[in-house]
């Protein structure tokens, strides 16, 4: 019993340190492009951040329009890069429509990094943007914007 109390305030203890950010996607109307979907701070030595987005490619009341993307980056040792990126990352869509066709990380100094995907049209007004970390900030933009700067950069798929 004794064990099991201390496993419960340490489950506790790590659970609030975890910190999250929702916003709305909001409606991509007719566009299909890329999006800046803002700015993440986290430190290096293994931070993660966990983003998942909730959408669809349109609002006719389809199943087949519905879909989530999961977006997992975790930084480095501060020492190795991947083509000059400290991080790395993956991602995947669930569901019965690919929310995110492609995802590029810019990193514009060792602890910061700006998001750009590329989602589908008519995302609906109340699309869902969540992340979730341990440490770090989040600034979030959701602006039309092609990731121009094609250096130091990592492409998620």
């Amino acid at each position: 019993m004794k064990y099991i109390y201390l496993f419960m305030l340490f489950m506790a203890s790590l659970s609030s340190n975890l910190w999250s950010q929702e916003v709305s996607l909001g409606n991509s109307g007719g566009y299909y492009g890329w999006l800046c979907l803002g700015t993440l701070n986290l430190q290096q030595q293994g931070a993660d951040a966990y983003i998942d987005i909730v959408s669809g490619n349109g609002y006719n009341a389809g199943l087949d329009q519905n879909g989530e993307c999961h977006i997992h980056l975790r930084t480095s040792n501060g020492i190795n890069s991947s083509n000059g990126v400290y991080a790395a990352g993956s991602f995947y869509n669930t569901g019965r429509t690919s929310i995110v066709s492609f995802i590029r990380v810019v990193q514009i100094n060792s602890s910061t990094w700006e998001l750009y995907a590329v989602l589908p049209s008519f995302t609906g007004q109340e699309a869902i943007f969540s992340l979730r970390s341990v440490s770090g900030s989040w600034q979030s933009s959701i602006a039309r914007l092609d990731p121009s700067i094609w250096f130091n950069i990592s492409r998620l798929d």
